[in-house]
């Protein structure tokens, strides 16, 4: 017997025409029919087997990679990570193939399909037992909170498996091609997912949740250079292995070989006792104990928890707002009798966190120029961002309010601050003003973000000549690419004898964390945190260059200064790396001074809770303007503010996590994620000791209410 072929080719056979013909043109004697439903069976177990067996490997290989990153905090290059967090999907790999060779026969015919995820949950559940008596050579790779973040997604890929394989068998002719269709659609989407989240955690650390799923669907342009931007091409072959392995099994089906080989194998004996030995594994797999989540650990990569997410997204629903949104549209800024005819110029440090820098860890000489600088500022030891991220920071340093609350980006709208910007703010005054990084300004829409702030020069990475300077991984260039441009301007803003208004920020500080090639100082064991320390090291480089430009230019006696960091940066030390998402103060805690010779005659450190928001009340303050028409949120840096003062974060995903810090005392809401977390953090400034327990339900409800009210009424006012 010969499979029919269409005479229109393959694909046809494939997605449209019955398998096998009738059972009448086949005879009716016993081993006849028997093997007509054993080649119908294969027909139908076979692409699934194909599919869905990649699609396990990718995605048990790429979670336990993660998760043993995240465990460990360091992010080495991928050779390295291979070498060092692949032994278990690898050794698995060889003992389910070995073990599926032995047991193939045993398995009963309609059990075929999903053989081989048997196989491999069998091996699991030999490994979750194993690695109880594990050597210890084999304890960091080989664990039972490990095999525990793989569970779930195993049992959702057997479902979706077995629910195919059902659906084939009920189907035929036109319908089961369009089961076949999306069958293949299905494990390439999976597949796909896999990869490009397995792409983005090598390339940020973050873990990519359903949150940012969404934002990359509408803004897919910005984050594929994120995403593939590799220079050995490692991400980009892990895209294509989709395609790849979707191409391979297409083709296999059509191959005579494999067509003659599903016709003419034997029927498989169906015994009862295998049967129900087949289901053992699924049943090994939801009885094993699972381990309690790690408090401190970061959200986990899974297609359950994607579900999950959207479960309880679609669920939640904002809270009634008691009290106006923040409306400051209005406001402006009048001259006093104090005012100070000064140039202001702001650096906004790339990643800079304050843990990382020489002013608040004089043991560590990353920045040695940032610290000679700081015996003659004032220092400000407590300052915080609101959001760990780059635009939501301009957004909070620029115009003195909360940025929206969430991955997009209502700011770049036409009027869609909150307050006027800095640069709006300065200009009825006489001022010029300018931005200059080495990023590229289309990333985010940054460019219409300033333009909205009001700055009248705006120049990025795709205005500036870039030639003979460093590229960085994926979205700009060395820093010094800017310098010679930004001088040139303030000569023509001197030329016009105009007072100006820089900001300047900086890109080398930013994952992953590249410079131009020369020397590296040792100054970590870990080989990423190391490389972060040498990218601030070069900043500190270019700090110290701009300065003595402008000091020759004699522009220190009458130029503001103020440094800051935008956010900080994560290492693992809470699961997390990079910052967007990571609510603790490795991202939160950065650098701040403010520098002013004639002002500031003698260095200070001022302690108290500061934040990002309290930068434009500061230069209004220092430059002797009083503010019209509005409030803001923030509290200028030259007067001293409440020790119960309230600074509040949240997450550039802002359904990730919130957080309240007043006195000594850190909240931090997860919604439906995880329990509300509170650390002293005077006294435990890592937030390794969790208070909750102690704190009455009254009052992390309390906080739970503040937290989710100003969520809501910052949302409400840019919606």
């Amino acid at each position: 017997m010969r499979l029919p072929v269409s005479p229109t080719g393959g694909t046809r056979a494939l997605f449209s025409q019955a398998p096998l013909a009738s059972s009448s043109s086949l005879g009716s004697s016993a081993p006849a029919h028997d093997r007509e439903k054993s080649s119908f069976a294969r027909q139908n177990w076979l692409p699934v087997a194909l599919l869905f067996f990649p699609v396990t490997l990718l995605t048990l290989g790429f979670r336990l990679i993660e998760y043993s990153t995240q465990l460990r905090g360091t992010m080495p290059p991928f050779a390295l990570l291979l070498e060092s967090h692949a032994p278990l999907p690898l050794l698995l790999l060889l003992v389910t193939l070995l073990a599926f060779v032995i047991l193939r026969k045993g398995w009963p015919v309609l059990r075929l399909p999903w053989a081989l995820l048997l196989t491999l949950c069998w091996c699991i559940g030999l490994f979750f037992v194993a690695s109880q008596w594990a050597p210890w050579w084999m304890r960091e790779w080989l664990t039972l909170a490990a095999l525990t973040t793989v569970r779930w997604d195993l049992l959702l890929l057997l479902g979706l498996s077995l629910g195919f394989l059902f659906a084939l068998q009920a189907t035929s002719g036109h319908f089961r091609g369009a089961v076949l269709f999306l069958l293949f659609t299905v494990a390439f989407s999976l597949m796909l997912y896999a990869v490009v989240a397995f792409g983005y955690f090598l390339a940020t650390g973050l873990v990519f949740d359903l949150a940012l799923f969404q934002h990359a669907l509408r803004h897919l342009p910005d984050l594929l250079p994120m995403i593939v931007g590799d220079p050995k091409g490692v991400r980009l072959v892990l895209l294509s292995l989709p395609v790849l392995l979707v191409v391979v099994v297409f083709f296999l089906l059509h191959a005579p070989r494999v067509r003659s080989w599903v016709q003419e194998q034997a029927p498989t004996a169906r015994l009862p006792w295998r049967s129900i030995g087949g289901a053992l594994p699924v049943v090994l797999v939801l009885a094993l104990p699972s381990l309690p989540p790690d408090p401190s650990a970061g959200p986990r990569p899974s297609f359950v928890h994607l579900a999950q997410e959207l479960w309880y997204g679609a669920s939640w629903t904002p809270p009634t707002i008691s009290e106006p949104p923040l409306d400051a549209q209005a406001l402006q800024w009048v001259a006093t009798d104090q005012r100070r005819h000064l140039n202001v110029v702001l650096v906004v440090l790339e990643s800079a966190r304050s843990r990382s820098v020489t002013p608040y860890t004089p043991a560590l000489p990353t920045t040695p120029f940032l610290d000679s600088l700081a015996q003659h500022s004032l220092l400000f030891e407590q300052m915080h961002a609101v959001v760990p991220y780059t635009n939501k920071a301009l957004v909070s340093l620029l115009t003195g309010t909360y940025p929206y609350p969430d991955r997009d980006f209502p700011e770049t709208q036409p009027e869609g601050l909150l307050a006027p910007g800095l640069p709006a703010l300065l200009q009825p005054h006489g001022y010029a003003s300018a931005f200059f990084t080495s990023a590229t300004l289309s990333y985010e829409d940054k460019g219409a973000l300033l333009r909205n702030m009001g700055f009248q020069t705006i120049a990025g990475a795709d205005e500036l000549q870039t030639q003979g300077f460093y590229p960085k991984d994926y979205f700009g260039y060395e820093d010094r690419v800017m310098l010679a441009p930004a001088l040139q301007w303030v000569e023509d803003a001197r030329a016009q004898t105009q007072p100006f208004f820089l900001t300047l920020l900086t890109l080398t500080g930013h994952h992953p964390y590249d410079t131009p090639p020369g020397r590296l100082r040792t100054f970590a064991d870990d080989p990423s945190l190391n490389a972060y320390y040498n990218a601030l090291a070069y900043t500190d480089d270019f700090l110290r260059d701009f300065f003595h430009a402008l000091k020759e230019r004699g522009l220190l006696e009458t130029t503001l200064f103020l440094v800051v960091g935008d956010h900080g940066e994560a290492f693992g030390e809470h699961g997390q790396r990079t910052h967007g998402d990571v609510i603790w103060d490795e991202a939160l805690h950065v650098p701040a001074l403010l520098y002013q010779p004639r002002l500031f005659r003698r260095g200070q450190r001022v302690r108290g809770w500061r934040q990002h928001i309290d930068v434009a009340p500061t230069l209004a303050d220092a430059l002797g303007y009083q503010t019209v028409g509005g409030t803001l949120p923030g509290v200028s840096l030259l007067q001293p503010v409440a020790p119960n003062r309230a600074l509040l974060h949240h997450t550039f995903s802002g359904r990730q996590a919130l957080a309240l810090r007043q006195d000594s005392l850190k909240f931090v809401y997860h919604f439906w994620r995880r329990p509300m977390q509170v650390f002293n953090v005077v006294q435990d400034p890592l937030e390794q000791r969790d208070l909750a327990p102690a704190f009455p339900d009254a009052t992390l409800n309390e906080v739970r209410h503040t937290l989710t009210q100003w969520h809501a009424r910052t949302r409400q006012a840019y919606e």
